[in-house]
């Protein structure tokens, strides 16, 4: 292991998000290999006090970095990137999405794109992509040259349990339109099962418009929304199989988590179903009728073939994305280079 011989100090923008979860991993692993990591938040609830208090949480980092330059600090998302190095001028980054301002045609992304090129110019700036698209991306829109450097997770927080039967399925996420969970819906109300259930794990500014999706289809008694889950493994355990409906992701750690959970997935094709060809799983079209074969598809599994593919899949993400053998890139090629 190369020595670290500084304080790595993430910034993350929201704590609820996989993103906070992530650097809360590489920080626990860093304090397993004798490093020192911190994590600091600007978001952490929505609303208009929290939207106060952030304010003074990013006059805090602000501080910290003023008077403590001898830490490297680590940006995850576009606010803590731009908050960082208009401050500091030097540290790390990583891409953690296919974010729509790459390729947006609009003023204010032309904006975002034009003021991190000049950043990446002009200071002393190392990023990092969590999949082979989102580096393509970068590169592509901004210019960017970053290492790919997929996200980790740690395999002893998920309980390997392949199901026994086909009865929920499970999808997590924010719900926004990223998550394209609206055509989820869609493709599971045509599907007409009435021994399935859909749980959808996450909170978000479609909630309302999912609700009434629901009850239109009459599916009440047949999906819900339970909110945000902080106990994501416990999650895992409840669900017969995990469906993506993602238009894009970066990485789509919810993917390697069910995988390592024992689950059936289903995806649409992005993140590790991209990147990770290995993996058996049912990969599936963006629109309602794709997502309904989909889903039909793993209710023909018989439960010998789940068995069998979940097995094949474990071993894949385990030797792909072991949080010790991510950490030890970023080490090498992302943060003892600053």
């Amino acid at each position: 292991m190369n020595e670290l011989n500084r304080k790595v100090v993430h910034i993350v923008h929201w704590e609820r998000s996989g993103i906070f979860s992530v650097a809360n991993e590489l920080a626990a692993q860093g304090a397993a290999n004798g490093h020192s990591h911190a994590i600091r938040v600007i978001r952490k609830q929505k609303g208009s006090l929290d939207l106060f208090l952030s304010f003074f949480r990013m006059i805090s980092i602000f501080f910290e970095i003023i008077f403590k330059r001898h830490n490297l600090y680590h940006a995850h998302s576009f606010l803590p990137f731009m908050f960082l190095y208009l401050v500091a001028g030097a540290g790390a980054v990583t891409f953690h999405n296919l974010y729509p301002f790459f390729s947006s045609p609009s003023k204010k992304d032309k904006i975002k794109r034009n003021l991190i090129c000049k950043l990446f110019a002009a200071k002393r700036i190392s990023s990092s992509s969590v999949g082979k698209a989102v580096a393509d991306a970068v590169q592509q829109h901004l210019g960017i040259n970053s290492v790919v450097i997929f996200n980790g997770l740690m395999i002893e927080r998920y309980h390997f349990s392949v199901p026994g039967k086909k009865t929920v399925l499970g999808a997590a996420g924010r719900l926004d339109d990223q998550k394209n969970f609206e055509a989820l819906v869609e493709a599971f109300s045509r599907c007409k099962f009435d021994d399935v259930q859909l749980h959808i794990a996450g909170e978000g500014v479609k909630r309302s418009v999912l609700e009434l999706l629901i009850k239109q289809h009459g599916l009440e008694s047949n999906v819900f929304l339970l909110g945000h889950q902080s106990d994501m493994p416990a999650f895992y355990a409840s669900i017969d199989a995990f469906i993506c409906s993602s238009l894009y992701e970066g990485f789509g750690i919810v993917l390697a988590e069910a995988i390592l959970s024992g689950k059936p997935v289903i995806s649409t094709n992005v993140g590790i179903a991209v990147d990770l060809e290995t993996i058996n799983i049912i990969r599936s079209g963006f629109d309602i009728d794709d997502l309904a074969c989909a889903i039909d598809q793993w209710k023909k599994m018989t439960l010998s073939e789940i068995d069998l593919s979940a097995n094949h899949n474990r071993a894949a993400i385990i030797d792909e994305f072991t949080i010790s053998k991510i950490y030890q890139q970023y080490v090498e090629h992302v943060w003892s280079g600053i």
